[in-house]
């Protein structure tokens, strides 16, 4: 039994290192490697017949609000087989991370084993991103177009092996998908947790490459013209800069650095410096002096959610069925400033609005309490633990707790909450997470 334990527990570890690179090549490996380790939990714990992990008050609460959303599929989903693709197994989520809590527990050296073949899959992205950028072409051969804001001339840089790809904003790996300041933005806190546990043990040089992997971030994830991704990094750095405990000469030069290199970007190149800034201030306030709500085509999404919402306060309609329910002529949206038609679109784009309308108030608060919990954490954690002994322990929780956050920061577009990818990047922290609050 003991050979099978330890085969079940190899395979977790090795599953979870391949993740972070995993999640470049599409959802599909990933949720595999999700689900095969949601499996593999199970039988280790069975195998051991240890129920410490399955008692904790944290996953029977999971645990619950996953058979409310599967009851809502049920019983209130005008389409119950699409609303439980969303909702039947999104319990595996919950494992995935009692999985990484599991292997934390288990094993001592997991986490800096982790740490290491994570911070090379983070820079091996980074890396390619800023060949993609400088040359023209990456390292599998995808091109980028930078296409000027009139549409008018093409810029080409590089050849194409493997495909073309037009657009105005920088994509690395992700190729046609343009997430790769999600990518980036949202897994910066384990880098910031490798920054901050093995700095101090690293050579001249070394420090300098960290210095200049930390800094590029934001210029990487300022040229994917992802927004929301590029404001998570902002609120990132406020935290490492005036809450964690760090070296104060590499917060000075890092903010030197990430401002001269900001600057001289928007300048040179005014189509992405545009995108970020001037089409930011262009769409909340619009050509009528009137402020919306990120911009004219997110509001009219958010007022037909928001209609939706009035009339299934509770419970909502069921999760996925945005998509289904905004056809129905009494929730849609139109307006003259809208390109996209109305407001009917496959989710409404805020993960509060969202669960709001497709889970209800009932499914809400607990993802508001968290974020709640999380908020005033960081806030007492930069007033009053700054000079708690336990500095280091603390220091990496609060890292890993901005990941969680900034992933439920509510004043911000989101992708879908119950979307594969993005499910994947909400829970990747949650394991370290609860582990280091243990040793919190």
């Amino acid at each position: 039994m003991k050979f099978n334990l330890d085969f079940f527990i190899n395979v977790q570890k090795y599953l979870i290192i391949l993740l972070p690179l995993a999640l470049v090549t599409g959802p599909f490996i990933p949720d595999l490697i999700i689900s095969l380790c949601s499996v593999l939990i199970i039988i280790c714990l069975l195998i051991e017949k240890n129920f410490f992990f399955i008692k904790r008050k944290i996953l029977i609460s999971f645990i619950i609000y996953c058979l409310y959303l599967i009851s809502l599929s049920i019983l209130k989903a005008d389409n119950i087989s699409l609303s439980l693709e969303s909702s039947l197994f999104y319990f595996r989520f919950g494992l995935f991370a009692l999985s990484v809590f599991y292997l934390l527990s288990k094993l001592s050296n997991f986490e800096n084993f982790f740490l290491k073949y994570f911070f090379i899959s983070y820079s091996l992205v980074l890396l390619d991103s800023i060949i993609q950028f400088f040359v023209g072409i990456n390292i599998v051969g995808l091109i980028i177009y930078i296409i000027s804001r009139d549409m008018n001339l093409i810029h080409f840089y590089g050849f194409s092996y493997s495909g073309i790809f037009p657009s105005d904003r920088l994509s690395g790996l992700f190729g046609k998908e343009l997430i790769l300041g999600s990518y980036i933005s949202r897994l910066f806190p384990f880098f910031l947790f490798f920054l901050y546990k093995f700095y101090e043990n690293k050579n001249t040089f070394q420090k300098f490459l960290l210095f200049i992997i930390f800094s590029s971030t934001f210029f990487v994830v300022f040229l994917s013209g992802e927004r929301s991704a590029f404001f998570s990094m902002i609120i990132y750095f406020f935290i490492f800069t005036f809450i964690i405990n760090f070296n104060y000469f590499f917060k000075l030069f890092s903010i030197l650095l990430i401002v001269i290199s900001l600057s001289i970007t928007s300048i040179v190149f005014q189509d992405t410096f545009n995108r970020m800034i001037m089409k930011t201030i262009d769409q909340i306030y619009m050509s009528t002096n009137e402020i919306s709500l990120f911009s004219i085509q997110h509001q009219v999404v958010y007022t037909s959610a928001y209609r939706i919402f009035k009339d299934n306060i509770f419970f909502g309609i069921g999760p996925k069925m945005f998509r289904e329910k905004c056809k129905e002529e009494k929730y849609q949206v139109l307006t003259d400033l809208d390109h996209s038609i109305n407001g009917c679109q496959t989710h409404p784009h805020n993960t509060y609005i969202q669960l709001l309308s497709e889970t209800g108030i009932f499914g809400t608060i607990p993802i508001l309490l968290l974020f709640i919990y999380t908020f005033y954490f960081i806030l007492i954690r930069s007033f009053l633990f700054k000079k708690i002994n336990k500095a280091k322990i603390s220091n990496i929780y609060i890292i890993l707790l901005s990941s969680l956050f900034m992933n439920l920061w509510p004043f911000i577009p989101t992708g879908n909450f119950f979307n594969n990818w993005l499910s994947i990047m909400y829970f990747f922290p949650i394991g370290f997470i609860l582990y280091n609050k243990e040793k919190y």
